[in-house]
């Protein structure tokens, strides 16, 4: 009986190899999520910033503010079909906790752009103070209220909630220059915000949501004659007090990277306007 010649057999060396890759994969995918899941629980865990002091804020350091530019160039815009850059601003990753913030927000805001005598008398005061009850991580109830009680001469309370403002606060813009204690014009900042949208076919597009505008009303100078406005970390912008924020955006500016106290000076975009 001949014996025929046994060839060697691949397709098991072609298995193990296949098997092993897979493995490795599978490891290193592993890997991937305990790491990934093992530095989110520490972002979780890592203590929030410290609260700004109102009565050491001479003590922090201030930064200039500078330009910032939220929309893409048209050869990006034409290249990506989007607008504007990413924004990781939101009042809240709760969009229905989110929605009840700033609500509440634009209700004090309305209550600011109301005439000094309107706005210095009692209900509002109580109003905002219900805003503040209800909302305390907010800053900007507590900073109306610090306007109130300066306008009506208190400057014990107005101190109590600048502090409450400014410990709420994640950052602060200031203005330096004026007389103590002086009283400058009303002003307004919207926080634009941004929301991917679906448009179909599984894509989104930057959408820019400008509902979002404060107002400062009469903002005031401490004894050294400067002017602190409490502030989310965004990209700001200035408004019309008295309008609805949707004048055609442009001319926004930001903080330096890390900064949480803002100086208004250098380029006109970022100069509070004067009436």
């Amino acid at each position: 009986m001949s014996k025929r010649a046994l060839k060697p057999s691949h397709t098991s060396g072609k298995k193990f190899v296949l098997g092993l890759g897979i493995g490795f994969v599978t490891l290193g995918i592993g890997l991937f999520v305990g790491i990934w899941g093992y530095l989110h629980i520490l972002s979780d865990s890592r203590p929030p910033e410290v609260p700004l002091n109102w009565d050491a804020r001479t003590a922090y350091p201030t930064f200039a503010m500078k330009p910032y530019e939220l929309e893409y160039d048209r050869f990006v815009q034409a290249e990506t079909g989007q607008k504007y850059k990413k924004s990781v601003f939101c009042l809240s990753t709760d969009v229905a906790e989110e929605k009840r913030i700033e609500t509440a927000l634009l209700a004090c805001a309305k209550l600011a752009r109301q005439d000094a005598a309107s706005f210095c008398a009692e209900p509002t005061r109580l109003a905002l103070e219900a805003q503040a009850a209800a909302f305390p991580r907010q800053f900007y109830p507590a900073y109306l209220l610090a306007c109130w009680h300066h306008g009506r001469r208190n400057p014990e309370q107005t101190a109590r909630w600048m502090r409450m403002a400014v410990a709420a606060a994640p950052a602060m813009l200031t203005e330096g220059g004026h007389a103590p204690n002086q009283t400058i014009s009303t002003l307004a900042i919207v926080f634009d915000r941004l929301r991917d949208t679906p448009t179909g076919h599984g894509r989104k597009i930057r959408i820019l949501n400008r509902d979002l505008v404060l107002v400062y009303p009469r903002p005031f100078a401490d004894e050294r004659g400067t002017v602190y406005l409490p502030v989310f970390h965004d990209t700001y912008r200035w408004a019309d007090p008295f309008g609805n924020g949707m004048e055609e955006p442009k001319d926004w500016f930001s903080m330096a990277d890390g900064a949480r106290m803002g100086r208004l000076d250098g380029a006109d975009s970022m100069v509070p306007p004067r009436p």
